[in-house]
Parts: structure tokens; C-alpha cells; sequence
């Protein structure tokens, strides 16, 4: 229940995208050699020299960039935002937030709360206790 989220000051919310593989909640889109792993209900931090992290402000951003291949999906989230403006992509350089894609920012940390499920019928514009884009 979104309403059951207290939000801790400096604490925000918003969507995150991952793909399950062998069970593993990875990142949708991997720079690195290094594979963060998320745990539901559990806070993953960005890589020393890494990040920071991306996730979705709304659920309509996240349903624009939302694949629906099978091992993809959304999950409500809570997350630190970053000071930084720039994600560091390893080998690969970097890119501002304004390369990434819209309703884009940045976090040091998150945590995964719960799974959205579209078939609840979640409606694009029900942001109830989350950051409005």
C-alpha cells in the first residue's frame, strides 16, 4: 500500500526498472563489469567510482521506458537522491542526466518496496505518496 510509506526526511520515492535473471534483481541497463544486485526491502548502494543509480521520478516516465520482455519489471522504490549530475559509466565515460531518459534521477542508494503489478490497474496518473513529475 503506497500509503503505508513514511517518508523519512532527505527520503524519496519513485519507480525502478530491473530484469530477473536466475532470480537476481539486476539492473535494466549494465556499463560495468561489476552486476549490482537488489534485494526487495533491502537498500543497494552505487560502486565506489560507479553511479549513481536511475530511477524513475513517476510511474508514467517508468511506463515509457518500460520493456515488456519477460524478465523486466517495475518496482516502487524509496531512494537517496545524488548530488551528482552525471552518471559514471566505467570504461564507457559518463553522461548528464540531460542524455538519460525523461523523468530520469539520480539516487546513491535504493530500496525496493514492492513490485507493481499492471494488472491492478494502476492508473497512469496515481502518484498518491510519490514525487509528481
Amino acid at each position: 500500500m503506497i500509503g503505508a510509506y513514511e517518508k523519512p526526511v532527505g527520503i524519496r520515492y519513485g519507480f525502478k526498472i530491473v530484469r530477473r535473471i536466475d532470480g537476481k534483481l539486476l539492473p535494466c541497463i549494465v556499463y560495468n563489469s561489476t552486476m549490482l544486485v537488489y534485494k526487495p526491502q533491502g537498500k543497494t548502494a552505487r560502486l565506489p567510482k560507479e553511479g549513481p543509480l536511475c530511477v524513475f521520478r513517476c510511474i508514467d516516465a517508468a511506463k515509457y521506458f518500460y520493456t515488456d520482455a519477460a524478465e523486466t519489471e517495475i518496482w516502487r522504490c524509496a531512494y537517496k537522491p545524488s548530488q551528482d549530475r552525471y552518471v559514471h559509466l566505467n570504461n564507457y565515460g559518463h553522461t548528464s542526466l540531460a542524455g538519460l531518459p525523461g523523468g530520469t534521477v539520480l539516487a546513491d542508494w535504493v530500496e525496493l518496496l514492492e513490485r507493481v503489478d499492471f494488472s491492478s490497474n494502476l492508473a497512469d496518473g496515481d502518484k498518491k505518496g510519490f514525487d509528481a513529475l
